[in-house]
């Protein structure tokens, strides 16, 4: 459990306390929205329980809450004092303290990039509740060969006649000890599974972990019930054995929707709470957006709890509680906190061709294998977090199951996995909202908050660094501004024509490969631009705020970065920077498989429909603006031509649609 930190905000007497024991939230009176009410609608499970949410939506805190109050070795009556539940006296009276409790948590697995480290972490969860039942090793009510097991385990041995995996053990001593089932708590169940499928053990931690729930859950006569919680429902059998006993309720089903994150209502209680009630829009932007049951808005416990905290910490009136450097802390400062460890705890270096992305903060580290997805779809992961910042959605079928398997290729299942880890959401108003199309669901997704836009646009800044050499970065950048076609086309066809391309390599998935070069120049504009340069609005003559990183890692004094439209095969972007800018379109040219000729006619095509558009002219008529350049690339697969006009300049203003400048690729010349 995370070590508890108290924040109270301004007069209001309010206390948040950042942890995710119940139990330690109540003694030191911290804050808590009631969630128990749920338990009275609870307690008639089946046999095993999964609930699906994205992390950070207090899964933690009620497996938590769910242990204090059917733990049969506690006294929990002080604990409820007070909350929904204890109004329900006839369930209190059948449930509280009444079970022997197993609560385990495997959500320990960041940088487990082994298999045999993978199971070692997971079985020191297990050990660590053997050790919470240590006096079982010692009890005459527990035969001599559990006994014996018990001991072994707690000694750090494998124990004789228990299994690999100790579970179906502890369960079946607790049982002999008190006479009573016991009830299994698994928390964060397919933390290792997605680890797994990052780093290429995922058939032996499926067949492993499924052997572990199906001996602890499926048939096992010392359990009452289990509640397994996670991001994904992975099915870890088939329809006749393995663990196939398992009922799942996710985002979208009605029962329990709002046993998790915190509704509209909740958060209107907290911020008033807390002297924050103005503020209610500005939480909305950055935690809520998430769609649940048939049209539920929630709101990310963790992320709301974030700017509630930062919030308070911020300077009030009177100038006081103010940061060191005398301002208020940002809500999203988190974003520039750069590790400079990689992932086996060691240094990075910085000549490395292949540089590993730099996650700040624990969130990101645990979005870490969703990166290594987002890595191997990257070209078409990045045209579609262009398309959902250009304000536009996408539309998917969303199966009721996730397979890591079809992971491969589907990129449904890939947008399944974005959806179900939080990065995307379904929207609000859906109208695709109760179409099914077989054993799945139609949805269309958005990008649900600032929060879950700046993981997603880090992720996929990560894939970029990852494919293109800091030097090929550089000189793109340079040649995009000087209006060199022929450095342009030398720097795409260097990156995709390598060995091993993550933008174009033949082993990636079709979709992603077609999508290449839109992906390429969507990941420069996503890896350049800090986040909060993005916006929705077309560019108009005000400065676009904030500050352009360039990829020496310059901080200019003004930049923006504006997706207007994109689709899979097209990507049109505004890119400023200070008193210059950019308009970058490519298309896709799928004739141009059998006719080459056609890549270098869409490109000038391309270049004089680009000057007529708004953004352009308005661009070319901003005062502030003095050199205006548009580039219009053709595509098809790995191969591209650019051509580029540059339709503004200090020294000589071009009307727009008239020709200053043309650069074309030196395979057209």
């Amino acid at each position: 459990m995370p070590d508890s930190k108290r924040s109270d905000s301004r007069g209001s007497g309010i206390r948040l306390v950042d942890t995710a024991s119940f139990a330690s939230l109540r003694q030191e009176k911290g804050y808590y929205v009631d969630k128990t009410g749920f338990l009275e609608r609870f307690f008639h499970p089946g046999a095993a329980t999964l609930f699906t949410r994205p992390h950070g939506f207090g899964k933690s805190l009620m497996l938590s809450m769910l242990a204090e109050f059917l733990d049969l070795t506690k006294d929990s009556r002080e604990l409820f004092a007070g909350l929904g539940i204890s109004a329900h006296e006839d369930v209190c009276r059948e449930w509280m303290n009444q079970y022997p409790v197993v609560l385990v948590s495997f959500g320990n697995m960041q940088g487990a990039v082994t298999w045999e480290e993978a199971r070692a972490r997971m079985q020191e969860a297990v050990v660590t509740e053997y050790r919470r039942h240590a006096y079982l090793a010692a009890s005459e009510n527990v035969c001599r060969y559990d006994r014996e097991d018990l001991e072994d385990w707690l000694a750090g041995k494998t124990g004789r006649r228990s299994r690999e995996f100790p579970l179906e053990t502890l369960t079946r001593a607790l049982y002999e000890q008190y006479g009573r089932r016991v009830v299994v708590l698994v928390d964060d169940y397919d933390a290792p599974l997605l680890q797994a499928s990052a780093h290429g053990y995922y058939p032996r931690m499926r067949l492993f972990l499924q052997d572990v729930l199906s001996s602890s859950l499926k048939g096992n006569r010392s359990v009452e019930f289990g509640v397994l919680t996670g991001s994904l429902f992975i099915v870890l059998a088939d329809l006749i054995t393995g663990f196939n006993n398992v009922t799942c309720q996710g985002l979208p089903d009605l029962w329990g929707a709002d046993a998790f994150g915190l509704t509209c209502s909740e958060v209107e209680t907290l911020l008033h709470r807390a002297g924050l009630a103005h503020r209610m829009e500005e939480a909305r932007i950055l935690s809520g957006g998430y769609c649940a049951g048939d049209n539920m808005e929630l709101f990310c416990t963790r992320d709301l709890m974030d700017f509630v905290r930062h919030a308070c910490s911020e300077p009030g009136p009177d100038g006081a509680e103010e940061e060191e450097d005398g301002k208020g802390a940002s809500w999203l400062d988190w974003l520039d906190e750069e590790d400079e460890t990689g992932e086996d705890g060691t240094e990075e270096d910085g000549d490395a061709p292949a540089r590993a992305h730099q996650d700040g903060g624990d969130v990101l580290r645990w979005y870490a294998p969703v990166g290594c997805w987002i890595r191997r779809w990257g070209a078409l992961a990045a045209c579609d977090l262009a398309r959902l910042l250009a304000g536009d959605t996408i539309r998917c079928l969303m199966d009721t199951a996730f397979s890591v398997e079809q992971l491969e290729e589907d990129e449904d299942m890939f947008l399944g996995l974005l959806y179900r880890t939080g990065l995307l959401a379904r929207q609000l108003d859906d109208p695709n909202r109760g179409r099914e199309a077989g054993l799945g669901k139609w949805m269309t997704l958005v990008l649900p908050n600032d929060r879950a836009r700046a993981l997603l646009v880090n992720l996929v800044a990560g894939w970029f660094r990852d494919t293109v050499h800091r030097d090929e970065e550089e000189e793109l950048a340079r040649a995009l501004w000087q209006a060199d076609a022929d450095g342009c086309a030398a720097v795409l066809d260097s990156v995709l024509h390598r060995p091993g391309c993550a933008a174009a390599d033949r082993a990636v998935p079709r979709a992603a490969h077609n999508a290449a070069v839109p992906g390429l120049l969507a990941g420069f504009c996503l890896a350049g631009f800090c986040l909060a340069g993005f916006c929705s609005e077309d560019v108009g003559p005000a400065d676009c705020g904030p500050a352009y990183r360039g990829p020496a890692g310059a901080i200019r004094e003004q930049g923006a970065c504006t997706f207007l439209s994109t689709n899979y095969g097209t990507l049109l972007v505004v890119l400023r920077d200070g008193a210059r800018a950019l308009v970058v379109s490519t298309r896709h040219v799928r004739e141009a498989g059998r006719n080459p000729a056609l890549l270098g006619e869409q490109a000038w095509a391309g270049l004089e429909t680009m000057a007529a558009l708004p953004c352009t002219r308005e661009l070319c008529a901003h005062p502030g603006v003095t050199k205006v350049v548009l580039w219009s690339i053709a595509c098809v697969g790995r191969d591209c031509q650019a051509r580029v006009r540059v339709a503004k300049h200090a020294r000589q203003v071009s009307q727009v649609g008239q020709i200053s400048h043309v650069g074309q690729s030196s395979q057209d010349r």
